[in-house]
């Protein structure tokens, strides 16, 4: 399995991704400090409300890219049929491809957040955004939300595959991710304060990705060998 992952950590060009998401969260940052004054936002909470659902909404897109690279091109350029000569069972194959896509999205929203928060809290300081004073404890509340809605994000940012898979479309893909986004993004809790609710939503979130994924990925596999 270990070597399937490194293949598709190269196939994919991990270092570009990388550059990708440094991109992305720069240009997040931005969009956070010049807009959070337009909307109003006059706490912490609130501002770190705002900043997990733009790096969420950006993810879920990023997320269903990498899914398409992953995956459909595989089929769109029949590069799926090479794969499956190898002497290897074609479910460790799609698996490597889920443990790489699943892991990439989990740690790229985590730190993601974590760099934005961060690139905001050092504006906040010489600008006085808000005038509460940052504690500890919402430091620590802040990082236990993103760290569980890491998990909501990565497993319902696996549903799209299903469109994908089935339509053979990447638009599909795409457009599917943000719709999911803006609608996962809506549901937020602000204050966050509800950890029994946030742990059922991510385990929900997470047994909903990876059955649509299985069963997906199942039909597709079978499509190929008829």
């Amino acid at each position: 399995m270990g070597k399937l992952i490194r293949l598709e950590l190269k196939k994919m060009k991990l270092r570009n991704w990388l550059i990708s998401v440094f991109i992305a969260n720069i240009i997040i940052g931005l969009w956070v400090v010049t807009s959070l004054p337009n909307e109003g936002v006059k706490s912490y909470v609130d501002a770190f409300y705002s900043i997990r659902s733009y790096v969420e909404l950006t993810f879920f897109v990023m997320a269903s890219v990498l899914m398409s690279k992953l995956f459909l091109d595989e089929y769109k350029n029949r590069t799926i049929s090479v794969l499956f000569t190898y002497p290897v069972p074609r479910s460790r194959i799609m698996t490597a491809k889920l443990i790489v896509l699943c892991s990439f999205s989990y740690v790229a929203v985590i730190v993601s957040n974590g760099f934005v928060v961060g690139f905001f809290l050092l504006y906040d300081a010489q600008a006085s955004m808000i005038a509460e004073t940052l504690t500890w404890s919402m430091l620590t509340d802040e990082t236990l939300r993103i760290v569980i809605n890491g998990f909501s994000v990565m497993g319902l940012g696996l549903i799209p595959l299903s469109v994908g898979l089935l339509r053979k479309s990447v638009p599909a893909t795409i457009i599917s991710a943000m719709v999911l986004g803006l609608s996962y993004g809506s549901t937020h809790d602000e204050s966050g304060s509800n950890w029994t609710l946030a742990l059922v939503i991510a385990s929900f979130s997470m047994a909903i990705g990876l059955l649509t994924a299985y069963f997906s990925i199942r039909r597709a596999t079978r499509e190929d060998m008829m």
